[in-house]
């Protein structure tokens, strides 16, 4: 996890301002980032917690 937090750090900052050069404005990549931010709240709402593991003791 900490990795990717890493790569989008270093990626997303280059990311948004290519995409400002490009379109001109930055209602498209804040867009972008609303959208994966509502992804993110609504994961753990949907995502069951992992069942723990059955032991069967002979």
């Amino acid at each position: 996890m900490l990795t990717a937090w890493g790569i989008a750090s270093a990626i997303g900052p280059l990311l948004i301002a290519r995409l400002r050069e490009t379109t001109g404005t930055y209602r498209g990549p804040l867009r972008v980032i609303a959208a994966v931010m509502i992804v993110s709240a609504l994961l753990p709402l949907v995502v069951s917690p992992p069942r723990p593991a059955v032991s069967r003791q002979s």
